[in-house]
């Protein structure tokens, strides 16, 4: 699964080639001319230099340039026509017209072509001829003759009455056009083999399927599509598979498909036109692979090799994960990357046995490795089926090795760290982690998935505020660049990392800002969700909570941490009922805590069930005795059952374990007060209030227990803080006003 590295040659070519199709010259100068420095071959690049040069005024270094692309690529027919555009802007008619038709003799389909063509044959025939001079045998040389015009003229009829002749015709099946032949090795793919084959229908002169061992109708589906089947028992090597396929190939040009995989209907003319009007030997097509039967969002993209030409020394290597590009380069064969696409559905759950298919691949890239012990792709390979397996371990190691052979070229070289990171992480070394992509930067290898991955180490380690901008990098890099890989890094991942920093700094309106982008981008993500109903929780929002985190668990979210917020949403609300059973479900599923015994007390004893309510409190102390607040859980129920001095005692435990344990004072002080014992009542609600003044309820009891001991003033200023803390607190105001008239009242004695 490799991924784009750097924005130093295939991105640069990209982005340029994007700034043409703009018209952003001096961006495409810019990125053009960094790709040339890495591949200086690059045909498709100097056409699109030479665009950029000529359009900024440059004509004759654009000439230069196009006059080079000819030379490395003699055939390539968009050289030709680019460079017979600017010939007939300068005038230049005779030459424009030369060009122009070998453009259209190279590729007689192309419009584009014809009409320039026929533009240049308008130009021409307005063009005045040189004379003879009198009294001169010799003709001038200064401008075009007749015979020379009329030559061009008869050129250009002749190309354009061939072109409209192939044009009329099939070209693809015409003599002189180049084959394509399907290579597929399949077994036992009857259920997804046929859609297959059907993306590729009318593209390709021959369909290749080497069936390794198939029980099922793979071998009749497909001669139903008019392939040639061949057998071929199974040796543990996919390379030899591969490899039998092509040597039964008849076609000028090879596309392999595997039987889970589609041709994008809007590609099937971009493989047309690259093996008709060839810039290279072979070409690396997009992948998107899905990860998930019902979501595009769960995608990663990468590009491998599959549309080559047929040459017997362009054979794959590999046991697993093989590679046919290595031998097209050492070959001397050009690579180029091609704008078609390929829709891979072999990762889906429902599609694949991941144990038994990761058992294979190890025992098949191990053999590998023993042939070639410092193969750093061989060595990452491994690495991602233990990660993927959850052995973190063993995918730690491989990646070190990897980690340690990879260069910024490979394209797998930002995967390496990344997923090297991510197993360190896994496996509790999250210091590791960023030291490996500190490593990462110094080799020279960036990608935005190696920010994305230091956010999340950083947040591991509860630096929130260092995370947010790593993540906000992954953003801004990946949306300007062309990027292989999980786009979710640079897209709805990263928004998700921001929130979850918001949420880790207690900013629960901006985690809900981000929250939202995410589900905006992926509405059925269970973690934003999750993370959303939290947000809304802690703002009081308990309605939204409810929703959001609802909506989790049906998405699937196998989080604890979920089922808990919703119950403390139905808590909250006081819906015991519903709490209650959201909490049994918890502890029924093993995650027994004393905060989850406490909070399952609470609900009990708010539905009248003392007992069960008191065995709760009681289990929370068992498995954590210093827990305040099932202590002044029982406080509270022992209050309940007028048990005075057991209910005193369980709040002072409590205060004792924690000083600031606000809630303790406040229920003794409810306690003392129903008793009549209002100066200690008053002097428990004091300590309170010193730990938390922020409590209205608080300042309330104290003000009764002014008033009861008809200290009125006292009571008047308590229940006017109650009212500062929360305005229109009616039993605050009423009582308020009670002491006022006593206050008169004692005065006036």
């Amino acid at each position: 699964m490799p991924l784009r590295v750097t924005k130093t040659d295939a991105d640069d070519r990209e982005l340029g080639l994007r700034a043409v199709r703009e018209r952003s010259w001096q961006q495409a100068i810019t990125h053009l001319g960094n790709a040339l420095v890495s591949d200086p071959d690059d045909v498709e690049a100097m056409n699109g230099l030479a665009l950029a040069r000529n359009a900024l005024g440059d004509g004759k270094t654009a000439r230069s340039i196009l006059a080079r692309a000819k030379d490395i690529a003699p055939d390539f027919a968009e050289t030709y026509r680019n460079l017979a555009r600017l010939l007939a802007d300068e005038g230049r008619s005779l030459e424009a017209a030369d060009s122009a038709c070998r453009a259209v003799e190279l590729d007689p389909a192309n419009r584009e072509a014809v009409e320039l063509l026929e533009g240049i044959r308008t130009q021409l025939r307005a063009v005045k001829p040189v004379g003879k001079k009198k009294g001169k045998k010799r003709r001038q040389t200064t401008g075009p003759t007749q015979a020379d015009i009329d030559s061009r003229l008869s050129h250009i009829s002749s190309a354009l009455r061939k072109s409209a002749a192939l044009v009329q015709a099939d070209s693809r099946s015409s003599a002189s056009g180049p084959t394509i032949s399907l290579c597929m090795i399949a077994r036992n793919e009857e259920q997804f083999l046929g859609d297959s084959l059907k993306s590729v229908e009318g593209i390709v002169d021959e369909i290749v399927v080497v069936d390794t061992g198939s029980t099922d109708r793979t071998p009749e589906i497909a001669k139903s599509h008019g392939a040639v089947v061949h057998r071929f028992d199974w040796s543990d090597n996919y390379s030899d598979a591969r490899n039998v396929s092509l040597e039964h190939a008849k076609g000028d040009w090879i596309l392999v498909l595997d039987a889970d995989e589609r041709l994008d209907e809007s590609s099937r003319n971009e493989i047309l036109k690259a093996v008709r009007n060839p810039s290279a030997d072979a070409y690396a097509l997009t992948f998107r692979n899905y990860l998930a039967a019902d979501s595009d969002a769960r995608l990663f993209v990468h590009r491998a090799c599959r549309l080559y030409r047929n040459r017997p020394e362009y054979r794959y290597t590999g046991r697993v994960h093989e590679r046919v590009d290595v031998q097209i380069l050492n070959s001397g064969g050009r690579l180029a990357n091609l704008d078609a696409l390929i829709h891979h559905y072999g990762y889906r759950p429902e599609m694949m046995d991941e144990r038994r298919k990761h058992e294979r691949y190890i025992n098949l890239l191990q053999a590998d490795l023993k042939d070639n012990p410092d193969d750093p792709y061989c060595l990452y390979n491994l690495g991602m089926i233990y990660s993927s397996n959850g052995e973190y371990e063993n995918a730690v190691t491989y990646f070190n090795r990897a980690a340690e052979l990879v260069v910024p070229r490979h394209e797998f070289a930002a995967a390496t760290f990344s997923r090297l990171a991510q197993a360190l992480c896994k496996t509790g070394r999250v210091q590791q982690a960023l030291t490996a992509l500190d490593l990462a930067e110094q080799k020279g290898i960036r990608h935005p998935e190696l920010h994305y991955c230091r956010g999340n180490a950083l947040l591991i380690l509860g630096r929130y505020e260092e995370a947010i901008p790593e993540f906000q990098s992954a953003m801004r890099e990946g949306q300007g660049g062309i990027w292989l890989g999980d786009p979710g890094v640079f897209g709805h991942k990263a928004e998700y990392g921001i929130a979850r920093a918001f949420a880790g700094l207690g900013d629960y309106g901006r985690a809900i800002e981000h929250c939202r982008k995410v589900i905006l981008a992926n509405p059925d993500d269970a973690q934003a969700h999750e993370l959303l109903g939290a947000a809304y929780f802690n703002m009081g929002d308990s309605s939204s909570a409810e929703k959001h985190l609802q909506r989790s668990l049906q998405l699937g979210a196998s989080s604890q941490a979920a089922v808990m917020h919703l119950a403390e949403t139905y808590q909250a609300r006081g819906r015991y009922q519903e709490a209650r059973a959201r909490y049994q479900e918890l502890l029924e599923s093993g995650s027994e805590t004393p905060e989850l015994r406490f909070k399952l007390g609470i609900c009990m004893q708010a539905l009248g069930e003392l007992e069960p309510a008191e065995k709760n409190y009681l289990r929370a102390i068992e498995l954590r005795e210093d827990c305040p607040q099932a202590h002044a859980g029982l406080g509270l129920l022992y209050s309940q059952q007028d048990r005075v001095a057991e209910a005193l005692d369980r709040f002072a435990r409590a205060v004792e374990i924690d000083p600031a344990f606000s809630d303790a004072h406040f229920g003794a002080g409810d306690l003392l007060y129903s008793k009549g014992r209002y100066a200690e009542a008053a002097d428990v609600y004091q300590a309170g209030l010193s730990r938390n003044p922020q409590n209205a309820q608080g300042f309330l009891g104290l003000g009764n227990c002014y008033f009861r001991m008809s200290a009125y003033e006292a009571a008047v200023i308590a229940y006017r803080q109650a009212l500062a803390i929360r305005p229109g607190y009616r039993e605050a105001e009423s009582n308020l006003s009670l002491a006022q008239q006593a206050v008169i009242q004692q005065k006036a004695a």
